[in-house]
């Protein structure tokens, strides 16, 4: 869980917020998924003075995520570690960008300034500049949104993968 960087996240929030009343003032971060340190991500978040806008949503099944999604302007999926990373995969198919990790797997499913943002996930002053330009710039957001749905469809759509997967993978004869 440690992995998932909940922490510098909330720090990045905490930067934000605390020189941006307006958009501490409109601004809900929903975390999703839960673990064995949801309650100290609670606790940290409180002594941060973020608990009015950051909600803790647990594991939501397929139907509340698509929800999640729909009011959602933008995805944070900064691990430290990830091989591929669905996560941005799931929100650029329903047209949400996403600010990842700038290695590892969100790299391949995120490209750069086109369908979302890299940032070093362990620079919390990259994460949130990061975050405040996004917010700025929510035209320049909107598009990647597009952009994020359009390349998720052409590069990870599931039957252009299995056709993929046919093409490098022969089928095997009975006898074989």
């Amino acid at each position: 869980e440690i992995c998932k960087n909940i922490h510098n996240i909330l720090l990045a929030f905490k930067e934000i917020f605390s020189n941006n009343q307006e958009l501490k003032d409109k601004c809900i971060v929903s975390i999703v998924g839960s673990g064995s340190l949801e309650k100290d991500y609670r606790e940290y978040a409180d002594s941060l003075d973020l608990s009015n806008n950051v909600e803790f949503l647990g594991f939501l099944p397929e139907e509340d995520l698509e929800n999640v999604y729909e009011q959602s302007h933008l995805l944070l999926y900064l691990p430290y570690n990830e091989p591929l990373g669905l996560v941005p995969i799931d929100a650029a198919l329903r047209g949400v960008p996403a600010i990842v990790s700038d290695h590892g797997g969100p790299t391949e499913t995120v490209v750069n300034n086109k369908t979302g943002y890299w940032v070093n996930p362990g620079s919390v002053k990259d994460i949130a500049d990061k975050i405040k330009y996004a917010a700025q710039n929510r035209v320049e957001l909107e598009t990647m949104g597009r952009e994020a749905f359009e390349y998720a469809i052409e590069k990870f759509w599931v039957g252009d993968v299995a056709n993929y997967l046919e093409k490098i993978f022969p089928k095997r004869n009975e006898n074989d």
